[in-house]
């Protein structure tokens, strides 16, 4: 494990995270003291955000005028 301090992490980030990205980990230090480490993610958890969304279709109609029509019911 890598270390480094605080103030140094802040001026050299991107140097830093693409060390993570690479699969190393991080120790941050403020005042001698360990505070934090960085740690890779894991990838699987990553990539379910470029899942496809899942897309609502009723036939027939027009999701946003559904929409305005029912706050237009729950208003008036």
């Amino acid at each position: 494990m890598k270390t480094t301090t605080f103030t140094e992490l802040r001026r050299q980030s991107k140097k830093y995270f693409d060390l993570v990205e690479q699969g190393e980990t991080i120790g941050v230090t403020r005042h001698g003291s360990m505070i934090a480490k960085i740690v890779p993610a894991d990838r699987a958890i990553n990539a379910t955000w470029k899942k496809p969304a899942l897309r609502l279709h009723i036939p027939g109609a027009v999701l946003s005028k559904m929409i305005a029509n029912e706050r237009d019911e729950e208003t008036g």
